[in-house]
């Protein structure tokens, strides 16, 4: 038998490859498999190789588990290697041929992960108007369809519109939104990916596309100073002036126009 193809395989969606999906010429005798790599290595992750058969008994594919390393690595395609035993043990076809010595690439066959989902105030007004996007690994920025929804959804909001960030085909997207009309840089909505199981939207370099998810998002738009507007012409000591900020904001003053240092409250 020969490897026609080793894909790598995030298989708890951490973002983290732990295993490589092995498909051979022809089916694999399932019943010659020991315990542990079994002739099998994977350079450079955290090692615990174990050979075992996938979802079917005796079909043509095996997947290979091994540990994770400790950072994301959802784009990487290490070097497989098998050594063959010359034994009755270890990967043979149904007639008891065992594979050959070899050493191969592995392709990318791991799906991006989201790691995190920020929320941004990019205009400093106290209202939140993007979701930054920060993935496992780099994204194919040609396939996004700019300026559109193109598969996200943020919940409660509108106008969502995918964008590069501000450089290309790296681990980093913005997906802007319409402002709300009050003030919630304190909130954390929730965002939802829908996969099109095509080649538009949220792929990686090698055209592996983001799955479905849904993902609180977290609280990362700066609180905004308080906004000041007298109800009078003059701020005149026997006019009130209404105070609108995220609670939290400190209140200042000043009685000669200079930067306010005097610290008088805080709103709640």
């Amino acid at each position: 038998p020969t490897v026609t193809s080793a894909e790598t395989q995030d298989q708890d969606g951490n973002g983290k490859i732990d295993a490589i999906k092995l498909t051979f010429s022809e089916n694999i005798n399932d019943s010659m498999l020991t315990t542990g790599a079994d002739g099998w290595d994977v350079a450079d992750p955290a090692g615990s190789e174990s050979i075992g058969t996938c979802d079917t008994t005796n079909d043509n594919i095996l997947l290979l588990s091994f540990g994770q390393g400790p950072t994301p690595d959802s784009g990487n395609t290490p070097t497989v290697t098998y050594t063959a035993t010359g034994g009755t043990g270890s990967t043979h076809d149904a007639a008891g041929n065992e594979l050959a010595s070899l050493s191969t690439v592995a392709s990318d066959g791991a799906l991006p992960v989201i790691l995190s989902a920020e929320t941004q105030d990019i205009n400093s007004n106290g209202k939140i108007d993007a979701i930054k996007l920060t993935f496992s690994e780099d994204i194919k920025d040609s396939s996004l369809s700019k300026g559109n929804a193109d598969g996200w959804n943020v919940v409660d909001y509108g106008g969502e519109a995918i964008d590069t960030g501000s450089t290309d085909d790296d681990n980093i997207l913005l997906l802007t939104i319409t402002e709300g009309s009050s003030y919630d840089v304190d909130t954390a909505p929730v965002i939802r990916y829908i996969n099109s199981n095509d080649l538009n939207s949220t792929h990686d370099i090698a055209d592996n596309q983001l799955a479905t998810l849904e993902k609180i998002t977290t609280d990362k738009a700066a609180p905004t100073k308080p906004i000041a507007d007298p109800v009078g012409a003059d701020y005149n000591n026997d006019q009130s002036v209404t105070l609108t900020a995220e609670t939290g904001a400190q209140i200042r003053y000043t009685t000669d126009g200079t930067t306010p240092t005097d610290t008088v409250g805080t709103v709640y």
